[in-house]
């Protein structure tokens, strides 16, 4: 386990109820694609959405322990699942700067998030595919609630979270 994890694993608030339950909802909810995404990065796509689903239904993207290990969206891991999760979270505070407010920028990025699910390759991503799906997901959900010039500082700010995190180069 990375030295990372582990820090994650030592702070983490341990609830295997409900954030794990939710969890496993934004497998259900995001991720219901006809072959489940199972090859490239899908799996750890799968598991960042659903990551992100748990910080958005308990408002908090802190650590906490799920069924089989440490979870957070509040993270700089370049390990896939985390990373995934990780990204996304970022976005989300990014968007929270534009409209003023965490809560409004968490709904707005359910949508972008399913939009972006919906987007994937059915088979195997890649991170390049995700970043990619994000920032047209991203384009397409904002653009009805926020000005285009803040639109494509979201997306900016998306690109340079992948670059930042490895996602793409």
């Amino acid at each position: 386990m990375a030295s990372a994890e582990l820090q994650n694993l030592r702070s983490a608030r341990w609830f295997p109820e409900p954030e794990s339950s939710l969890h496993e909802t934004g497998h259900r909810s995001f991720c219901e694609k006809p072959t489940a995404m199972i090859a490239g990065e899908g799996p750890a796509i799968r598991s960042g959405m659903a990551d992100f689903c748990a910080a958005v239904a308990t408002g908090s993207a802190e650590p906490y322990v799920g069924l089989d290990c440490a979870r957070s969206v509040s993270n700089d891991f370049r390990v896939r699942g985390s990373v995934y999760g990780g990204f996304t979270w970022r976005v989300t505070e990014e968007v929270a700067r534009h409209v003023g407010d965490i809560n409004r920028a968490r709904q707005l990025m359910v949508g972008v998030v399913a939009t972006t699910v919906s987007l994937l390759p059915v088979v195997a991503p890649t991170a390049e595919d995700f970043v990619d799906a994000f920032g047209r997901a991203t384009r397409h959900v904002l653009s009805r609630n926020l000005a285009p010039s803040a639109v494509e500082s979201v997306v900016a700010a998306a690109r340079l979270e992948g670059l930042r995190r490895g996602l793409i180069r």
